[in-house]
Formats: structure tokens, sequence, C-alpha cells
């Protein structure tokens, strides 16, 4: 009778992993080609395809007309170049991105081509090779195959991996290299072994290459480490063979290093928008909010509508029980690492938050790597309670699983996300562009010099026969004024700089708001 019993609760378990898996293929695969492709994902185009952000600009604001044709080719492969233009892009221009992603992701569309659904797809790959892998660091943890299983369904079904995996960034390599590198870090301490700790180096090495915030992963590692030797001081050796891995890593690391040392003037202006002037409490506690729920839901009500948080809010209680029932569970070692994992990395973000008035605890992407240990900790907590045949378990499950499909589901139908900003609008500001003949759209780099990015994601979606008219950063007033009076031409002007706005008064025309969303407005004399 009970073979029976749990015969059906592997049946069971095995058809909703299925069906699970089924739809976290399909949510991922969703629209790809119809999202917006916004200012980040332009950037990796930029590099991956061997250009510099410098020399497009230098080539398109040149107070001229433009096609759409000619933006295009600097979303193709550059001629003759090659992987060390991709590298030398990313260290003179973005060296807080190291080149891992970008040099996978160009072997990548050289094989498959220079789109976006392309693109996309190399980020698609690494989010489902996440899946087997939080199964086993979930079974490394716990011993229970049921958890793990759990896990794998949370990990598939997450709002917030399947947004990041639809986007040409670095962010699901990330997740799946620091899900290999938890792995690894529990088998070195269970199996001391060579092999073992060279494969934890190297995934710490890759991730390393992978996102310059793959170290707080590492700092949330050494943090329990210290605690681990605490423990159990006899496994002193452990601390040995962690050093000797972290003074490989180092080694392993110093190319990179170094360019980013020797440039580090560059990535910090090019952070520079993370600063503030002061911190807003009552608004980092709602990105924080959002920001741990995410993984669960995004849906919400509005920004500024109470019953957002209200609802995100059963999201957290439900995850801070967990972490109790883990806490509960009698294992300090399991719980201290899963505590770690989660919370070290954000305090590592808070922390000089606090003492620079910055904002890089609040954006999602940043603390993507944390979410692992926040799924595996809601499997265990599910899975005592079906083992326990409690009715709560089942009803807890459902309704994760329903809060998920329905945030996928209205994903899947959408362009756009709350993750693509500041390009949220560009799918209705083309739409609207495209609606009307003879359009020219006036532009130039903009207030912060980030127009380029939002541009080339315009140009995936405009009609061949709309027209760009680029500025320098000092307006030519006479070739502007030409443009002005190109006779039954539909002039847009998008996010001007106020450099651009100061040069259109001086030719006294008219500026009618035509989209404020997307800051894009009509011109006329």
């Amino acid at each position: 009778m009970q073979a029976n019993i749990n015969y059906i609760k592997t049946n069971w378990l095995l058809i909703l992993l299925a069906i699970i898996l089924t739809l976290g293929v399909v949510f991922r695969w969703a629209n790809i080609d119809k999202k917006v492709y916004w200012h980040d994902e332009s950037y990796t185009t930029i590099r991956t395809t061997g250009y510099q952000a410098k020399e497009i600009a230098d080539t398109i604001f040149q107070n001229r007309l433009l096609s759409t044709t000619e933006l295009e080719k600097f979303q193709q492969l550059k001629p003759e170049s090659n992987i060390f233009d991709t590298i030398q892009s990313l260290a003179q221009e973005d060296p807080q991105h190291p080149p891992l992603y970008f040099i996978i992701s160009r072997y990548w569309e050289k094989i498959f081509g220079f789109s976006p659904a392309s693109s996309r797809s190399l980020a698609i790959v690494f989010s489902l090779i996440s899946l087997p892998f939080i199964y086993y660091l979930s079974l490394e943890l716990f011993t229970s195959k049921l958890t793990a299983v759990l896990a794998v369904i949370l990990l598939a079904l997450s709002p917030v991996d399947i947004i990041f995996s639809q986007m040409s960034r670095q962010y699901s390599l990330l997740v799946l290299l620091t899900i290999i590198s938890q792995l690894m870090l529990l088998k070195c301490l269970k199996k001391r072994t060579l092999v073992n700790w060279s494969l934890y180096t190297l995934s710490n090495t890759l991730g390393l290459y992978t996102h310059l915030f793959f170290i707080l992963n590492l700092f949330a590692q050494a943090v329990f480490i210290l605690w681990y030797l605490v423990m159990k001081p006899e496994r002193k050796n452990n601390l040995i063979f962690f050093l000797l891995s972290g003074l490989t890593m180092i080694i392993l690391y110093i190319p990179w290093l170094q360019v980013f040392l020797t440039n580090s003037q560059r990535a910090f202006n090019s952070t520079s928008w993370a600063a503030v002037n002061y911190l807003d409490w009552v608004l980092f506690g709602k990105l924080w909010l959002l920001t741990f729920t995410c993984p669960f839901s995004d849906s919400d009500f509005g920004f500024n509508n109470i019953f957002t948080y209200i609802y995100r809010l059963i999201f957290l209680i439900l995850t801070i029980y967990a972490f109790e029932r883990v806490y509960r569970y009698n294992n300090p070692i399991v719980f201290t690492f899963l505590i770690t994992s989660t919370l070290v990395p954000f305090l590592a973000l808070v922390i000089p938050d606090l003492i620079l008035t910055t904002t890089r605890s609040t954006v999602t992407r940043y603390l993507i790597a944390t979410f692992p240990t926040i799924y595996i900790t809601v499997a265990f907590f599910l899975s005592q309670l079906l083992n326990q045949g409690k009715f709560s378990g089942k009803i807890i499950l459902t309704f994760l699983l329903t809060a998920s499909i329905i945030s996928n589901f209205n994903n899947a139908l959408s362009e756009t996300s709350w993750a693509k900003v500041p390009s949220y609008w560009n799918g209705e500001v083309a739409r609207k562009i495209n609606a009307v003949p003879n359009a020219i759209i006036i532009s130039d780099e903009g207030n912060d010099w980030t127009n380029l990015g939002d541009l080339l994601s315009l140009n995936y979606r405009l009609n061949a026969d709309v027209q760009y008219f680029l500025t320098t950063t000092n307006p030519d007033t006479d070739k502007l004024k030409e443009v002005l009076e190109i006779p039954q031409a539909n002039l847009f002007l998008f996010r001007p700089s106020n450099r651009l706005l100061l040069a259109l008064d001086q030719l006294d025309v008219r500026r009618d708001d035509f989209y404020p969303q997307g800051q894009l407005s009509q011109v006329k004399k």
C-alpha cells in the first residue's frame, strides 16, 4: 500500500515537473524577436560586432541626414574585425564589463546571425542549463529529490529569470556560474580533491570574467567559509585550499583587473547614473520589496498603488518564513550557507549605497545571482509541508505557480518590461513614428550621452523610409534650418539635449508633445 502511495506521489511530481519545464521553455522563447531591444542590449551588439560606441557616434552625429540602413550596418559584424576588437571595445569603453559573455556571443551570432532573436537565444540557453545545476545544488544541500525538483520548478517559472533570459546580456550566464560555484564549494568541503577544487576555481574565474559583481558571490562564500571553520576547526585545511583557490583566481584575473584599474575612471563615469543627491528610504523600501519578490511574481497594480506592495509582501513573508524553517531544520551549515549567499551580496551593495549615496542595491539585475538560494529555501519549505501531507503545502505551491504563470503570461504578451528602462517606451515610439509619412527624427547624444543605445534600439523597429538628422555636440543651426524647411516632412524630436533645444529655440520653432512618455515631440515651424 505504501509503495503504491509513493508511486503515485512520484508520478504526480514527474508530471508536474514535465509541465512546468515545458512552460518554462515556452515562456523563455515566447516572442523574443518582438521584445524591445533595449539600450543595454544595443551596447551588447556594439561590443560583439567589434565596433566602439565612440566610433559609431563620431560617424552618425554629424549634422546630416541618415537612413535606417546606414545605422543598420552598425548592428552587423564589423568588416575585418576579430575577437580582439570586441575585447578592445570593452576595455576602452566598458571596463566594468568583463569580456567572456561578449566573446561567446560574438561566435554564437557569427553562426546564427546578428539579430535580436539570435542574440537573445544565447542567454536563454544559459538559463535552461541552470536548471539541472540547481537540482544538484539542492540535492547537495538537503539530499532530498523533492526539494531539488521543486527548486527546478521555481527557477523554471521564475518571472525575473525569464525576463533576463530574454535579454542579450550576461545575467543568465552569471546565474549559471553562481550556481555551479556554490555547488562546487559544497563538494569541496564534502570531499577535498584536486578535481573539485580545480573545478571550483575554474567556475569562479569564469564568473569573474562574466560580471564584476560575481565578486559578491565570492564575498558570501568567504563569510560562509570563515563561519564554517569556526564551527569545524578540525577542517582548517579547507581554509588553505580556499585561499590557494582565491590566489589562483586573482592571478588568472590579473589581465582584466589591470584593464579595469587602468580605465577605472571610465568605469566610474559609465556608472555615475547610480549616484543620487540623497537617499529616499521610502523609495528604497519599495524597490527592495519588488526586487526580492520578483523571483515569484512581478505583477503589480501600479508603482504608487499600495495594493502592489500588500500583494508582493505576501511573497516576502513566505520567503522569510521559509528561511526560518531551514533554521529549524537543525543543520546550521545549510542555513548559514543559504542565508550568507542571499544576504551578503545584498549588504555588500547596501553599505556602499549608504556611504556614497548611490542606488545600486535597488537594481534588480545586480542581485539576480542571489535568487537561486531563495528558490532552494522556499523549495525546502514546500517539500517539508508536502512530505508531512499538509494541505497548506499544495495551497502555497499552487499559489506560487499561479502567480508566476500569470506574470510570465503577461510578459509573453508584452513587448516591454520594467527591466528595460530607459527604453521602456521605444516600441510605442517607433509605432507612432512609422504611422506618419516622411518622418525625420531629430536627435543628438542627449544630456547624459546615452541616446546612441536607444537610437540603435529604435532602428530595429523603424520603417525603411524613416530618416534621422543627428546633430553634433554643438548643433549646426544652418543645416538644422535646412532640415526644418524640407517640404512635407514630419519632424520628430527624440530625447534632445539642452544644447539641441537651445539651437531649435534660436530657429523659432514650435514643439508639441507627441508622446511625452517616450520623450518624443513633434517640431513645427
